[in-house]
């Protein structure tokens, strides 16, 4: 098990990194989890995933109402 944090500036290329390494993971079929407090990441992200994946995505949005 591996975990990642990452830091650094705005604009510097954090949530490209983080989009590469986590689709990646989905593409080698390995679990994975992203935790984005913004909503942006996940978003892409869940635009990418292939459709024969679909079925093993779960999300979790912790902001929205009920």
């Amino acid at each position: 098990m591996q975990h990642v944090y990452v830091l650094g500036k705005t604009g510097t290329g954090k949530s490209t990194l983080l989009e590469t390494l986590f689709l990646q993971d989905v593409e080698h079929d390995r679990g994975c989890i992203l935790l984005d407090p913004h909503g942006d990441l996940a978003e892409r992200v869940k635009r990418q995933i292939p459709a024969s994946q679909a079925h093993r995505l779960c999300l979790v949005d912790v902001a929205s109402e009920g």
